[in-house]
């Protein structure tokens, strides 16, 4: 037997977000924006530091910006006043940040060919 996991068939639940009377897929964050996420985090922690709301709505700003174009930080900021940033961020970002891991399944491999890549040997 050997352990699989499928990441192609990984789909999370289709998740919509309104802001400003337009709506935005949030179901998945692009790998990009989950890098710069990252670095944000990576950055505020040297400083002693959680992640600032402004870096969530930087970050954010990137999420939308393929979506609509038109997208800017300054935007987000008008159509989403303070008290509704802290709503933002639990709603859109934590569901990312915090997904279930995938589960390895035990499967009996049909084939002796094997599409998968072995490690590199340095």
């Amino acid at each position: 037997m050997t352990l699989y996991l499928d990441f192609d068939e990984l789909c999370p639940e289709k998740r919509i977000v309104k802001i400003g009377g337009k709506e935005f897929d949030v179901t998945d964050m692009p790998a990009e924006t989950m890098m710069l996420l990252n670095r944000r985090t990576i950055e505020r922690k040297r400083e002693g530091l959680e992640v600032l709301y402004e870096d969530f709505v930087e970050i954010l700003c990137e999420w939308l910006k393929p979506q609509d174009s038109t997208i800017t930080e300054a935007w987000i900021t008008e159509h989403l006043p303070g008290s509704k940033i802290k709503s933002m961020i639990i709603a859109i970002f934590n569901p990312i940040t915090n997904s279930p891991l995938g589960k390895f399944e035990e499967k009996k491999l049909t084939s002796t060919k094997s599409n998968v890549s072995e490690p590199q040997k340095s």
